[in-house]
């Protein structure tokens, strides 16, 4: 399987924020965020197709993040791209996680001039942090959010690439 990146267009920036996962995938649904669209077109996230369907999306940078480890100062280092990426709901749990993974970190190579790739996991999501292992990630650090409105452990997970 090869996939494509392109530049996300408004119409896969309405698709991507109106996708909904089971529970307790749930948490990554953007239905509810305010600017969710606006975000995905900012210029750091690409749309993933397979062929011509939209499979998923990536993204780079800041918007990788999450905000309280920034404030604490765990996003440091040189030569480092934090990414962030998301599969299409009916896509998920079937196997196909580590295939896009890979793709992304080839996409990455190609266009990057980065040593270390960095992401962000909720530690509940025990199935991509296998997908990430798989692919030569490893923990380097747990973030505790204290945000009332996101209270919960994260897991840092680094890959040289």
């Amino acid at each position: 399987m090869v996939y494509q990146f392109a530049a996300m267009s408004e119409a896969h920036a309405s698709e991507i924020a109106a996708w909904m996962y089971e529970p307790p995938y749930d948490f990554y649904d953007m239905k509810d965020e305010i600017g969710a669209e606006k975000e995905l077109l900012d210029g750091s996230y690409l749309a993933v197709f397979d062929e011509s369907v939209l499979a998923g999306y990536v993204c780079f940078g800041r918007n990788a993040r999450i905000p309280d480890g920034e404030k604490k100062g765990m996003y440091t280092g040189t030569n480092v791209l934090d990414i962030g990426l998301g599969l299409k709901p009916d896509r998920t749990g079937k196997g196909e996680g580590a295939v896009f993974l890979r793709e992304v970190l080839d996409y990455i190579e190609q266009m990057q001039s980065v040593s270390l790739v960095r992401l962000t996991v909720a530690m509940f999501n025990e199935r991509a942090i296998r997908v990430y292992k798989s692919c030569g990630f490893i923990t380097v650090q747990l973030l505790q959010t204290n945000a009332s409105h996101d209270e919960r452990t994260y897991v840092i997970m680094e890959c040289r690439v």
